[in-house]
């Protein structure tokens, strides 16, 4: 993206937020509004008095450097703050600018871990339950790919992921794929990514495992 178009996606934005102010009132902006944890950044402000000093920080997150003769400037050192909190519900960062050590700009944006959570995981590996998924490509099917021994037994479509953050929700099997009538003891291997097929080079892939065991009463 070049420093022109982010800085008209900036003036956009901090109109969007409430930011909006005189024509000489500084503003900065993301090139996303969401961003999964130590995804690259890009940051720009515009509006700031010409060659001045800035800085832009949030937890995590600081830098700094000089505005251009207009008053412009861009920042690619970043990337996106780590979420502490194992969830898939996006979490919210405010980024504060200043400009020769006064603040004169905010904007904001979310972080979401790459994340595939199940709301119950005991229980028949055949039972229903709700997955929820964060993370993943914008507006692409989201699949979990079954695999066990090395071989895919199954390529199951999730649904789609939402924009921004890449979120879906649905119900599922705990074992997608998986008839009972096929189902064997053991650890099956569930690699949740944006591809029909499965792939150990796909990215982003989320993987974890199901352990089936025989239950006597």
């Amino acid at each position: 993206m070049t420093s022109r178009s982010l800085l008209a996606v900036g003036a956009a934005a901090a109109a969007g937020l409430g930011m909006a102010g005189p024509a000489s009132a500084a503003v900065i902006a993301t090139d996303r509004p969401c961003y999964v944890e130590n995804q690259p950044m890009l940051i720009g402000g515009q509006q700031f008095a010409p060659n001045s000093n800035y800085t832009v920080k949030t937890d995590q997150l600081f830098a700094f450097g000089n505005a251009d003769a207009a008053g412009n400037w861009l920042s690619n050192t970043e990337t996106a703050p780590i979420v502490v909190k194992r969830t898939t519900v996006p979490q919210p960062f405010t980024l504060t600018a200043t400009q020769d050590g006064v603040e004169v700009a905010t904007a904001q944006f979310n972080v979401v871990n790459l994340l595939v959570t199940l709301a119950s995981t005991r229980g028949r590996p055949t039972g229903r339950t709700t997955w929820r998924v964060s993370g993943f490509t914008p507006g692409q099917s989201v699949y979990v790919h079954v695999r066990r021994g090395g071989k895919t037994l199954r390529n199951v479509r999730l649904g789609r992921a939402d924009a921004p953050c890449g979120r879906l929700t649905t119900k599922q099997r705990r074992l997608p794929g998986i008839s009972s009538r096929t189902l064997r003891r053991g650890t099956y291997d569930l690699y949740v990514d944006n591809k029909r097929t499965f792939s150990r080079s796909t990215r982003p892939q989320y993987r974890s495992s199901v352990t089936v065991f025989t239950v006597f009463r």
